[in-house]
């Protein structure tokens, strides 16, 4: 993967937060993230998952703020 597209984040920070709009997907190479909905953690993504995409494909606001674990 090209260095340049590869993106860090810390713990507890945001990587995008609900009803936000979607200009990105993102696939977690290391780590988890925390899937919040109205602010309560509902789900994880742990490594080599794909996420934010609907947002691309629905053209709709993000559903769901994602934080790093």
């Amino acid at each position: 993967m090209d260095e340049s597209l590869k993106q860090k984040f810390l713990p507890d920070e945001y990587i995008f937060r609900q009803g936000e709009r979607g200009n990105k997907a993102y696939l977690l190479l290391d780590g988890r993230v925390g899937i919040e909905v109205d602010g309560k953690k509902v789900s994880e993504i742990s490594e080599m998952e794909i996420f934010g995409e609907m947002s691309l494909i629905l053209k709709k606001p993000r559903t769901a703020s994602i934080r790093v674990l």
